[in-house]
């Protein structure tokens, strides 16, 4: 079964990690010589990378086995265990594709209105809520997902210039304040704020909030029945906290990070 958070800071695809793998779960799978030489390999591993915690899954066929090693809090020392909910990061990205294509082959998009290259005209034009940022009209729901919008200093802005409270719709109004450069779909640049503007544009299309859309077609279908999402799911107990490892830092190399700006 899989476990884990969800990050919503701005764009709710940040998603916090899992312990284990949907499946049979068999705390028998592997013999204790394997369950021995795993965490010994692992351990070592943790040593020389400065790991301070991790969560580990086997998958044998069907089956699973999965271990926590190392502390989630090494203030508290509190351990990693199966439960332990980890941050997901972009890796939850991969959500918001799925869902999109998800709606356009579901009733939502009976019509077959909404493809990969509608553009936010084409999304928005019978939006009455929302002013189009005419700079961007024609971008499509590919140049979000593939990097192609040359929009990567938007990201700064979510690391460190939006309030907390910024909404994922008040993101897609501030896109008529974004310059476009002659890079568009000229070349790639990671943006976590497109992203961020395709899942919201998966709730307009969907009329349905973000945080439903992936409870219901990604945690359910999988079985994640302790995922959530930040920072609500911050307040767990067993979560695991980010660190950052300093060389130069002598009895206080290991620093923790501010999970909020996530």
């Amino acid at each position: 079964m899989l476990t884990g958070v969800v990050f919503l800071f701005l764009s709710v695809y940040i998603l916090i990690a899992a312990s284990s793998w949907s499946g049979t779960v068999k705390d028998d799978l592997l013999s204790e010589d394997e369950v021995r030489d795993i965490e010994k390999f692992v351990g070592d591993v943790m040593g020389c990378a400065n790991i301070p915690g991790l969560a580990l899954t086997v998958i044998r066929g069907d089956a699973t086995f999965s271990t926590g090693l190392g502390v989630a809090n090494m203030a508290t020392g509190h351990p990693v265990d199966k439960k332990t909910l980890f941050n997901l990061g972009s890796t939850s990205k991969a959500f918001v594709p799925y869902v999109l294509a998800e709606i356009m082959n579901g009733r939502e998009n009976h019509d077959g209105r909404i493809t990969w290259n509608s553009t936010l005209r084409d999304i928005l034009r019978h939006d009455r809520d929302l002013e189009l940022p005419l700079t961007w009209a024609d971008m499509t729901l590919k140049d979000t997902l593939v990097f192609k919008s040359a929009s990567s200093a938007a990201d700064m802005a979510t690391m460190v210039g939006l309030p907390l409270n910024t909404t994922r719709e008040e993101m897609l109004r501030r896109l008529r304040f974004l310059r476009r450069t002659p890079e568009f779909r000229n070349s790639n640049h990671y943006s976590n704020y497109m992203y961020t503007v395709a899942g919201h544009l998966a709730e307009r299309i969907s009329g349905t909030p973000w945080q439903r859309l992936v409870k219901t077609r990604v945690f359910d279908r999988l079985s994640m029945n302790t995922s959530t999402f930040a920072p609500e799911g911050m307040a767990a107990d067993d979560v695991a906290l980010g660190y950052k490892f300093h060389t130069s830092k002598p009895g206080e190399q290991f620093i923790e990070q501010n999970s909020s700006v996530f």
